[in-house]
């Protein structure tokens, strides 16, 4: 699931829908065990995401574009030594 997760989100080849179901379709025609469906791939991904992930703030600029960045506060949280999160 790792590295299905990993090559779903490469920022510069962004998989379809359709291009991993056709993935995970190949997988198990060559045997893997445990392939997860499709369904069931972008479950873990959601709860992932609420479990790790740094949601994005909406921000607009002076001249009116809008442009999204993350807290580094919350970054910075993220990654403390285990035993320190408390």
């Amino acid at each position: 699931m790792f590295l299905l997760d990993v090559l779903d989100n490469l920022p510069r080849l962004r998989l379809s829908g359709s291009q991993l179901k056709m993935i995970l379709w190949i997988m198990r025609e060559c045997g893997a065990k445990s392939v997860p469906s499709f369904q069931a791939f972008r479950k873990m991904q959601r709860y992932l995401r609420g479990l790790c992930g740094t949601p994005s703030e909406e921000q607009t600029s002076s001249l009116g574009n809008r442009f999204y960045v993350n807290n580094i506060r919350d970054h910075v949280k993220k990654v403390r030594p285990i035993g320190l999160n408390k």
